[in-house]
């Protein structure tokens, strides 16, 4: 009768850990559930290309999905925030762009112009020049005086494109096959937290003026290329490269100035880019003012040009970004990010030698 009692005693402890176990997995799920529908992007999810924990070189990738809409809004909103960078179109059309820093807000847009009765497709090109990455958008119909109603947020029904296919934009087409988006979770989560919904922005059809192109210089060593304007311009950038099946990387530099009339250290500090296989375009996420630019990497840059922001719009001041701090608080080293590293090694291959002299890269 003990070693029966005994059995019993054991199995009613497994049966308890186990009701108590499932109870805090559905308490903790209804939790996040119901904390998750009070946020400004309720059911949104944070997507990416994969788990960004593995991901620890530059990478750039699309995410699209097609929705249907049977009655078009009188208003409709989309929040969107992108880490490190995005550009987002709906139905072929360019809506904006955004990078992220810490405590960003939601960038959101005015999209009732941009949607079609029937099908839509939603489009985002994101680029991290460090590895981990993630988007969160929701598009909601503002027609209601109640609350806003989801038409479409972002889940694991996105789909995934390492490499760039017009049919991703055109929106004629169907979308290509492709693997489906990396959910991570519900906002609040990690470092992102609780994003805030920012002042609605104006789209960029809105916002720049037809683009002017740039002057290329002549004369530069192997992996250099400088583009210049006959006046400092203030605007969304464009680089025309010539494509390749493999990502490209390279190094930009921005300068108020003609570069041989030199530049203060912030104005040539090296921004990473990452152009996606068979992507011939890098359009820039933000506008900044600009008198000529640097492109420095194994790449071939075909053109340039800047679209001027409309008189009505504003250059938003840009985050200063905060220093590493490391253990008790010390100052981390100074470190270069891996894309000044590659384009470093890819300019010494190319000047036989020189090309990591000539780059110039500073720690930051």
């Amino acid at each position: 009768m003990t070693a029966v009692s005994s059995v019993k005693r054991r199995f009613a402890l497994v049966a308890v850990f186990l009701v108590l176990a499932f109870s805090a997995a559905y308490a903790s799920r209804t939790f996040r559930a119901w904390r998750a529908e009070r946020t400004a992007t309720r059911s949104a999810e944070w997507i990416s290309a994969g788990d960004a924990r593995r991901e620890r070189a530059p990478n750039g990738y699309w995410l699209a999905r097609d929705f249907e809409i049977d009655t078009l809004p009188k208003s409709a909103r989309l929040l969107a925030l992108g880490d490190p960078e995005y550009v987002l179109w709906l139905n072929g059309r360019r809506v904006g762009s955004g990078t992220y820093a810490e405590s960003s807000a939601l960038d959101a847009f005015e999209v009732a112009s941009f949607l079609q009765p029937g099908v839509n497709r939603i489009a985002v090109e994101v680029r991290s020049d460090r590895g981990p990455s993630g988007f969160l958008a929701s598009l909601d119909d503002l027609s209601f005086e109640n609350a806003p109603r989801p038409i479409v947020v972002t889940d694991s029904s996105f789909r995934v494109y390492r490499r760039y296919d017009a049919a991703i934009l055109s929106g004629v087409r169907a979308l290509p096959s492709g693997a489906p988006a990396y959910s991570w979770s519900t906002p609040p989560m990690g470092r992102w937290g609780e994003p805030l919904v920012g002042p609605t922005l104006p789209t960029y059809d809105a916002a720049a003026l037809a683009a002017i192109s740039g002057h290329a210089g002549i004369g530069s060593p192997p992996g250099h290329f400088v583009f210049h304007w006959d006046a400092a311009q203030t605007g969304y950038l464009t680089l025309e490269f010539a494509a390749r099946e493999t990502p490209q990387l390279a190094l930009l530099r921005f300068y108020g100035t003609e570069p041989a009339a030199g530049a203060s250290p912030s104005e040539a500090l090296p921004t990473p880019i990452v152009i996606l296989p068979a992507r011939r375009l890098w359009l820039d996420a933000v506008p900044r003012q600009v008198r000529s630019i640097e492109v420095v990497g194994d790449v071939q840059v075909v053109a340039a040009s800047i679209a001027p922001l409309a008189a009505n719009v504003a250059l938003a001041p840009r985050p200063a970004p905060k220093p590493r701090r490391g253990v008790w608080g010390l100052s981390a080293p100074p470190l270069r990010s891996p894309v000044e590293d590659e384009v470093g090694r890819q300019l010494e291959r190319l000047a036989g030698g020189g090309g990591g002299e000539k780059l110039k890269l500073s720690p930051r």
